[in-house]
């Protein structure tokens, strides 16, 4: 075709070479952006897992000592110690790994013993964190109750480049009617406002009339409408799985959120079994009715390993409460901890 363009003498092969270079940059312009949008895919489909534990061998000993709590251990240490192990498991870009220092039996140990352990079980954190510093948001395990916690996190703040803070309210017998230890914890939430450090909750604490006064002063005395945290319920707001108390909760919570306006999300973790056992849950039908009230932008994905594994997890889900393909995409893309890189 160009073949049949008239040209001076001589001009014929210079006009080819321009016509064909500008073909190839346009050929490379093409190219570049398609890469650049697929990059911009890929970043866009970046896939959170909001609850992960790591044990330290020292942790895992003391665990299966336990006679509840210990059966959820099954099988070597290193499936649950091995930072390389679980991260071969994950079937997610992204994973919040915790730190599960309270977890350690309080029983025959000193407050010397406790804070010893606790640092130790963050420096383990630590070095999981920085081996795949591109892959997990660290959260450092604390109980919040004990004297130590406060300097634990003003280290851990001097240590990782990124952190949040893990508070397990059942593990740690949070009594949040108690004025006492509201003094205790308060400077816990304080300084996470002031750091601007996120916090993952297990919110339902041990006590079986926990409801709408708990979640009450909850907001009241460790929050503040000023202050805006991130605040991440684990277990969508219960402990373990969706029932009548856990819709009390989120409900409750919702509701007094339009005046705190805190940026809360629910991670749904262990939220269902792998069959519906009614005398412990709500329907399905219900739990699907409870998302919708949520709102499936602050729906996070998480499975608590190693309680639930990754993947039939994943297809539980979908199995069970009925998620669309596009609604499981965003739940699992979901994230407030892209934004606190630092």
């Amino acid at each position: 075709m160009h073949d049949q363009i008239s040209l001076p003498s001589g001009g014929r092969s210079i006009c080819l070479d321009v016509i064909l270079h500008m073909k190839t940059i346009t050929n490379i312009s093409i190219i570049l952006m398609t890469v650049i949008s697929c990059n911009s895919q890929e970043s866009k489909s970046n896939t959170w897992n909001h609850h992960v534990h790591i044990f330290s061998q020292n942790l895992l000993t003391d665990l299966r000592g336990e006679k509840s709590g210990s059966e959820l251990i099954q099988g070597p240490d290193y499936l649950y110690s091995n930072i390389d192990t679980i991260m071969s498991k994950v079937i997610a870009d992204n994973i919040a790994l915790i730190s599960t220092g309270y977890g350690y039996k309080k029983e025959l140990k000193s407050q010397e013993e406790l804070a010893s352990l606790i640092k130790y079980e963050n420096d383990n954190l630590l070095e999981a964190y920085k081996k795949y510093k591109d892959r997990i948001f660290p959260f450092i395990g604390i109980d919040p109750t004990e004297s130590y916690a406060i300097e634990e996190v003003k280290r851990c703040n001097k240590l990782f480049d990124k952190f949040g803070i893990k508070l397990h309210f059942h593990s740690s017998k949070i009594e949040l009617l108690n004025p006492n230890e509201i003094k205790i914890i308060k400077p816990i939430f304080d300084y996470a406002i002031v750091e601007n450090i996120p916090l993952l909750i297990h919110f339902k604490n041990h006590q079986d009339d926990f409801g709408e006064k708990h979640i009450n002063s909850f907001f009241d005395n460790l929050i503040s409408p000023k202050n805006p945290l991130t605040i991440i319920f684990a277990h969508t707001g219960g402990d373990g799985i969706i029932n009548s108390k856990t819709e009390e909760t989120v409900r409750t919570i919702l509701r007094l959120n339009k005046e705190y306006k805190q940026n809360i999300f629910f991670e749904i973790s262990t939220a269902i079994w792998s069959k519906y056992i009614k005398q412990y849950e709500i329907e399905d039908d219900k739990k699907q009715e409870l998302i919708n009230e949520i709102g499936i932008n602050r729906i996070l994905y998480g499975t608590d390993y190693p309680a639930r594994e990754f993947k039939s997890y994943y297809n539980l889900l979908k199995y069970r409460l009925k998620f669309t393909d596009g609604e499981l995409n965003t739940i699992r893309t979901n994230s407030p901890l892209n934004e606190y890189a630092r």
